[in-house]
């Protein structure tokens, strides 16, 4: 099913968020946002609208931007072939998808966003990713797919990829040591009290062997045996990925749904970050920066 986030119905009576954003008023947040998109963030129908899309054989990287004083500036143009220029040009889709990302998560905890830039890989493939620039851990970029943008599961996959950032940036790894005791990843060492160690301790621990040997990250059908063996740990296939794509899968759930009362071990990844009075009320401020953005006029 095909949701333009751009074009939805706003005709509902929305509740001003004048309190703390504690758990009941975040999920009020949250019952409003389906009410005017008329479907859960976390459905597998959404998908993009294929009709004009442009197919591709990889990864076309289109413009990026620096992100200065919260806004895009110096775009910085690729070399592409004539039918992505359309693309490439279209500043208003760019525009939109930033103040999309920008409405939804605040600006003090985004600070570490310095580039964001748009490509395409066709449609219904990666929506978005992101990375560190030139090996800084305190400079990441996020890149959109401006087809895919185009749909509301845009909402929820922004959330994923600011999981990364919010786990593997400079305040969360130690890019500098040659040994690590806790978990080692391409981002660095991470420290013992981070986000993604202690998920690692709770979730993966007894896990990572049989990951091991399991699983070729590259290969999705391995990945999807994994996951099918242990559906009840993972909130989706894609989670079973690695540890890092599991916190930020669950993540994105913590933040769109309620509260879930199973105890099953996908239902305690979700609960993990509840622990965290932070991230409580960062799921309100990113649940109220998208139920305003999406009844702005």
């Amino acid at each position: 099913m095909y949701l333009d986030p751009f074009s939805v119905s706003t005709d509902i009576q929305v509740t001003p968020v004048e309190t703390e954003l504690d758990r009941e008023s975040t999920d009020q947040l949250l019952d409003e946002i389906q009410t005017i998109l008329g479907v859960s963030l976390l459905s597998d129908e959404l998908t993009t609208d294929t009709e004009d899309s442009i197919e591709t054989d990889g990864d076309i990287l289109l413009v990026t931007y620096e992100v200065i004083g919260g806004e895009l500036e110096n775009p910085q143009l690729e070399s592409v072939a004539p039918e992505f220029q359309t693309l490439q040009k279209d500043e208003h889709q760019q525009q939109s998808l930033w103040e999309t990302f920008s409405e939804m998560i605040p600006a003090e905890k985004r600070k570490m966003i310095t580039h964001f830039g748009f490509y395409t890989d066709g449609p219904d493939d990666t929506l978005a990713y992101v990375e560190q620039m030139d090996g800084q851990p305190a400079e990441w970029g996020m890149y959109i797919d401006v087809q895919d943008g185009k749909n509301a599961s845009i909402f929820p996959t922004i959330v994923h990829e600011y999981g990364h950032v919010m786990s593997l940036g400079v305040d969360q790894t130690n890019h500098m040591s040659d040994e690590c005791d806790t978990l080692s990843l391409d981002e660095g060492c991470v420290d013992e009290d981070s986000y993604i160690y202690l998920f690692h301790k709770s979730f993966w621990e007894d896990l990572q062997l049989d990951w091991e040997d399991s699983v070729d990250p590259e290969d999705s059908d391995s990945v999807y045996a994994f996951y099918e063996d242990r559906s009840d740990q993972f909130v989706n296939d894609y989670a079973a990925t690695n540890v890092v794509e599991d916190f930020a899968e669950s993540f994105a759930y913590y933040v769109f749904q309620p509260l879930p009362s199973e105890t099953r071990i996908r239902e305690e990844k979700i609960a993990f970050f509840d622990q965290f009075p932070e991230l409580i009320t960062l799921r309100g401020e990113i649940l109220l920066g998208l139920r305003d953005f999406l009844i702005q006029d």
